[in-house]
């Protein structure tokens, strides 16, 4: 009688989230959810898509909101996101600066959340109507290989 030995399974690096009418794409650690709403503002509708997954306790994040008008000064509005962020978490940024993606300017920080003991490892990027949101929230100062993929992968399209 021959023995059929299993097959090792084939590991999946990444799970690749892709949206042409967002204009994102990112590389998930792991299967992810996504969901989209809309929110009445004084310059139209707002739609947000978040799509998120966990590995272990940690978060992997990334939002898109589509305003209905251009955005002007978005290095300003970076900024202003930021630290509306922070403070909606009740954080503190430790560290912050300027990156570029494809000379679009916005701001990355590290920023402490006491009261979850945690680290959020966050970007924003405004490109015309587009606010993009890339967050890993974890216990570390320091990015792991896997939650430095996920920022990396990150492209506003």
């Amino acid at each position: 009688l021959l023995q059929a030995k299993p097959l090792p399974l084939k590991k999946t690096d990444s799970f690749l989230f892709q949206s042409s009418e967002y204009k994102v794409s990112v590389n998930f650690p792991v299967e992810y959810q996504d969901n989209i709403s809309s929110k009445e503002t004084e310059s139209g509708v707002v739609f947000t898509l978040k799509v998120s997954c966990k590995v272990n306790d940690d978060l992997y994040f990334m939002s898109v909101s589509k305003h209905s008008v251009q955005l002007t000064k978005p290095l300003e509005l970076a900024e202003i996101s930021m630290k509306s962020f922070t403070e909606t978490l009740k954080g503190e940024i430790k560290v912050q600066k300027i990156f570029t993606q494809n000379k679009h300017e916005g701001y990355e920080a590290l920023i402490y959340l006491p009261e979850n003991e945690a680290y959020a490892h966050y970007k924003v990027l405004l490109i015309d109507n587009r606010q993009y949101q890339i967050v890993v929230v974890d216990k570390n100062v320091t990015l792991s290989a896997i939650a430095s993929d996920f920022l990396k992968s990150f492209k506003a399209l």
